[in-house]
């Protein structure tokens, strides 16, 4: 009895080893695929961060050579881009002044008009004067001339640039002075303007591109008023 006691005990004892070998290995085996489980997610991460990484850099190579692709193009473009809308500035002050001296010029003739062969003569009870309220005669007419042209260029010589004439029906210059005006006879304003272009592409289109500059010809007439 007591033999089979000891086998039996043996027996036992050498199941709860056994439980004991099993459940060591067990845990070994569980360890082992915790570590390769961590492994593996580690592995994961590594290789999302590394995708991010290259995707980021991809992201930032493409900017960045987008950016020098628009710098090359702006520093072509712009240039072209400058003139174009430098010329466009300058055509449009040529074509301006133009108009705004063949206004003065036309306003002129017609104060002249009005003026013509009636110094310090009342109608109506009104004297005759021009515009700027000075009496009728040749120094106070060519003064208020230049002075109207004075608000286009006040550095520009206009009297050196300036004509008053008096024509006949027939066309021809019968004199210079507000006297000579008769009926029928026309006073006839006249001068010429040096207007700057500043780029040899638009002295091609309106004047000469070695003076960059432009001549501005104008005229204005009315017919004279007698007393």
């Amino acid at each position: 009895m007591q033999n089979r006691g000891c086998k039996g005990r043996r027996v036992v004892e050498g199941t709860l080893r056994g439980d004991h070998e099993a459940h060591r290995l067990n845990s070994i085996v569980l360890h082992e695929k915790h570590h390769a489980s961590c492994a593996c997610l580690l592995g994961s991460a590594a290789m999302n961060a590394s995708a991010l990484s290259s995707h980021l850099l991809s992201r930032r190579v493409v900017r960045n050579s987008t950016r020098a692709q628009s710098m090359v193009e702006f520093g072509l473009v712009a240039p072209i881009a400058f003139l174009l809308i430098f010329g466009i500035i300058v055509s449009g002050l040529y074509i301006m002044n133009d108009i705004r001296i063949s206004n003065v010029l036309r306003d002129s003739a017609r104060a002249g008009a009005i003026c013509s062969n009636t110094n310090g003569v009342t109608q109506n009870g009104i004297t005759i004067s021009l515009p700027n309220g000075q009496s009728c005669n040749d120094s106070n007419f060519s003064s208020y001339v230049n002075s109207q042209l004075s608000t286009i260029d006040n550095n520009y010589d206009w009297s050196a640039n300036t004509t008053i004439d008096v024509v006949d029906s027939s066309g021809t210059t019968v004199g210079n002075s507000l006297s000579n005006c008769e009926a029928g006879y026309t006073i006839v304003v006249s001068t010429q303007y040096q207007q700057q272009l500043y780029l040899p592409l638009v002295g091609i289109l309106f004047g000469s591109p070695a003076s960059n500059s432009a001549t501005i010809q104008g005229s204005g007439s009315a017919t004279c008023e007698t007393k």
